[in-house]
């Protein structure tokens, strides 16, 4: 596990400040169909994709996902 980046961040609610920071292929053995996937557009116009684990409300953050895995 890293530290978050200041451009990796996302607005949440207080309640759900825990973010982890992972890749897809870090994490794809642990997707679930509770796990939902967003995309959001930083500053700069890159694309940051971000994958929410609802159940456990942790947000784990995807930089490098290929677009094979955009669902």
């Amino acid at each position: 596990m890293i530290d978050l980046q200041v451009e990796d961040k996302i607005e949440i609610d207080n309640e759900v400040r825990k973010i982890i920071i992972s890749t897809i292929e870090d994490n794809k053995e642990n997707l679930n169909e509770n796990d939902e996937l967003f995309i959001c557009v930083n500053e700069e116009g890159r694309k940051k994709y971000y994958l929410v684990e609802k159940k456990k409300n942790i947000f784990k953050v995807i930089t490098k996902l290929d677009e094979k895995y955009v669902f």
